[in-house]
């Protein structure tokens, strides 16, 4: 079984790939910095605490090749940036367990707002720390769309209703916006915000699974 983005202009060039017999879990997306690997320099000074809850206008696509002298130096700078980003960057504590614990219940995708540069990236990264096995793909953002309306785009092509973040302006707006539940790394800047009612807070990714675990026996009730 294939998932794949039912605008075939915009993401269409490749389909997520189920395991076998995993075609009857929900999906479940993680961002990817400050919530599985730690955030640069360890700290939390990039999270956003703007609140909003503007809809998405057309969307269009940022990954066409480049062509001309200056268009690929331009691409090879900004490659060679996203490389760096990663340099030294290391699970959170915890994650890879949180993470083998929501993969029982969900099928696990990564949506991050790093530039489409980085997925090869992202990708050498998880196999690096034996992540590869749970995610079953990588989408960075190859649209000109703000990091949180690209998320709620493919939140909504995939038909995902779960997604972790470490930013509470981006959660605050996923969750203000349909995605039924939105989980919040628990960092200092995140602290204070109106949250709706559909944002669970964790410290741990296995406390996900548990809330998740929970659901599931409510609802078998």
């Amino acid at each position: 079984m294939t998932i794949t983005d039912k605008n075939m202009n915009l993401a269409g060039f490749r389909e997520i790939k189920l395991p076998a017999g995993d075609s009857a879990k929900p999906f479940f997306s993680f961002d990817l910095d400050g919530v599985i690997g730690t955030p640069l320099l360890g700290l939390d000074w990039t999270l956003s605490r703007k609140l909003t809850d503007d809809e998405i206008g057309v969307v269009r696509r940022l990954d066409a090749p480049v062509s001309g002298l200056p268009g690929r130096v331009s691409l090879k700078f900004k490659d060679l940036t996203q490389q760096l980003r990663y340099f030294g960057r290391r699970p959170m504590p915890g994650a890879r367990a949180g993470i083998a614990e929501v993969s029982k219940h969900r099928n696990l995708i990564i949506i991050t707002g790093r530039s489409y540069l980085a997925r090869k990236i992202v990708q050498a990264w998880l196999k690096r720390y034996e992540l590869d096995k749970y995610i079953l793909d990588v989408f960075a953002n190859y649209t000109d769309q703000s990091t949180r309306k690209y998320k709620l785009h493919l939140l909504r092509q995939f038909e995902i209703n779960e997604h972790a973040d470490d930013d509470g302006g981006i959660v605050y707006y996923l969750a203000k916006c349909g995605v039924s539940h939105v989980y919040l790394r628990d960092w200092r800047r995140n602290a204070g915000l109106p949250y709706p009612s559909n944002v669970v807070r964790f410290t741990q990714i296995s406390e996900i699974a548990r809330d998740i675990e929970s659901r599931v026996r409510q609802q078998a009730l």
